[in-house]
């Protein structure tokens, strides 16, 4: 802390409100006696962190505000499934999460969005539906062929193949809503017919059965898109075939194999669970060995003001090893550590930022580890449900040749059977049909 303050003070670095507490424990000298040192080390420690609270109640943008709550879901699935709290038990928020809880409080999230701020519910819905449309879809077309054919095919094969079928897989997923709308809008038109005198009434009071099987068909609907939406692109990446064909045999699957597809999403959850967080550890043992030996070096060189410090933790610091943890934490010390720990100069705040960046794409690979994993797992799953539902074996996917020509080979000259029996052969000694023998 003395040497953040070293010379310099940056509000914006060191966080609002938190430069006061710093100051106070910063003055606290050798003359002070051991009491007094700790009553202003204990003090300024309470003031900082109800700061920190404080701070955090700050309004965010909806889009920061989903991002956070959404991650701390999942770590708090991912630490309800290693700590063998599979059910609903828990929320992602209370003291002890589960699996399913933390599922049930990430989704709440999603309706948060789409309910309190339905433009940038849309606005974000589009965005991720053109994003995840053609690399989700290329994903599950690599993993289709993987699966069927033991065969590797390239990003730019894989991508071909999306472009072609794009509107397809842009279909699948606004089918359902469509759909749903269009049931709406018909039981709307009704209730608004109930608003006529008299027929009206009566009409609304014998005709609430058919409303009551519009919302059956609303809520089938809903449950089939919501268990069975991760199968529709893998079954254009499969089938070859439009989002009409997604749709249906995505409600078809479920529809025939409900408990198949509870099984399957609960195996898949818990061996995705655990691989990340092997994923997770190579990647923090990456970062922290990282800047542990390159700071051997970086930091030898330093400015006065950085010399307690050294360079590259004043640029980028990690966490200590004893502060680290396997499993995802929600609140604490982040996986990559901490920017801008000191004062910086301008070519040191330059070569930070650089640092931020290649460290967040390295950081980035961990999301990129679930999303290719979320799309190789439901084209797995797929391939499952369609033999258990149409006895169709796995090696069975689309598959287009490629378009070259194969060259023409000449065909040999007709037998010697077009010639007139009787013909000598070619020393004009021999029967014809001898020769032709």
């Amino acid at each position: 802390v003395r040497t953040m303050l070293a010379g310099k003070y940056d509000p914006d670095a060191l966080g609002r409100g938190t430069g006061d507490a710093a100051i106070r424990l910063a003055t606290a000298g050798e003359s002070d006696s051991d009491s007094d040192l700790r009553s202003r080390v204990s003090s300024a420690a309470r003031t900082m962190t109800g700061l920190a609270r404080y701070e955090r109640l700050d309004p965010r943008g909806p889009f920061s505000a989903l991002l956070s709550h959404e991650i701390h879901c999942f770590g708090a699935s991912i630490q309800g499934v290693c700590n063998g709290r599979f059910g609903f038990g828990g929320g992602a928020f209370s003291a002890e999460p589960s699996m399913a809880g933390s599922i049930v409080s990430a989704v709440r999230g999603g309706c948060w969005l789409a309910n309190q701020r339905p433009c940038y519910g849309v606005f974000f819905g589009v965005a991720n539906l053109l994003i995840f449309a053609l690399f989700g879809g290329a994903i599950c077309r690599s993993a289709a062929m993987q699966v069927a054919r033991d065969e590797s095919i390239s990003i730019g094969e894989s991508l071909r193949f999306v472009r072609e079928r794009f509107a397809g897989f842009l279909v699948a997923p606004l089918l359902p809503i469509v759909l749903a709308i269009g049931i709406g809008v018909i039981m709307a038109f009704g209730g608004l017919l109930g608003t006529v005198g008299y027929l009206g009434e009566l009409f609304a009071g014998g005709g609430l059965i058919l409303a009551l099987l519009g919302g059956f068909a609303l809520a089938m609907l809903v449950l089939a898109v919501v268990l069975g939406f991760h199968l529709m692109w893998p079954t254009i990446a499969v089938e070859g075939s439009d989002g009409f064909d997604a749709l249906s045999r995505a409600c078809s699957y479920v529809g025939h194999r409900i408990w198949h597809v509870g099984f399957y999403s609960f195996v898949l959850l818990i061996f995705g669970a655990l691989s990340f967080v092997i994923v997770r550890v190579v990647a923090l043992l990456v970062l922290k060995l990282t800047h542990k030996f390159v700071g051997m070096g970086m930091n030898v060189s330093s400015s006065a003001e950085l010399a307690d410090v050294g360079k590259l933790n004043a640029m980028w610091s990690m966490p200590a090893w004893a502060d680290l943890s396997l499993l995802p934490t929600a609140g604490g010390l982040p996986l990559w550590g901490a920017f801008r720990t000191a004062p910086l100069d301008g070519f040191e705040s330059l070569s930070s930022v650089l640092l931020m960046i290649w460290i967040f794409l390295f950081v980035g690979l961990l999301g990129a580890f679930v999303v290719s994993y979320f799309f190789c797992g439901s084209t797995q799953m797929y391939f499952l449900l369609r033999r258990g539902v149409d006895a169709t074996d796995y090696d069975e996917v689309y598959y287009e040749e490629s378009g070259e020509e194969t060259p023409m080979v000449n065909e040999p000259a007709p037998a010697a059977a077009d010639e007139p029996a009787g013909k000598p052969d070619g020393d004009g000694t021999g029967d014809g049909d001898e020769a032709q023998s």
